[in-house]
C-alpha cells in the first residue's frame, strides 16, 4: 500500500510543477524526469 502512497506523491508533484509552468511564456518544454517507483515506462517490461 505504501508503494501507490509513493506513486501517487510522485505523480502529484508532477502535476504541480507542470501547472506552476503553465503560465510560462519563456519556459521551454518541460524536463523529462525518470519515472517513479512503481511506473513502467511504456515499451519496457516490468
Amino acid at each position: 500500500m505504501s508503494d501507490h502512497v509513493e506513486v501517487f506523491e510522485d505523480v502529484h508533484q508532477r502535476l504541480q510543477d507542470l501547472l506552476a509552468s503553465a503560465g510560462d511564456e519563456e519556459s521551454g518544454p518541460p524536463v523529462p524526469r525518470p519515472p517513479g517507483p512503481g511506473i513502467v515506462p511504456p515499451g519496457a517490461r516490468p
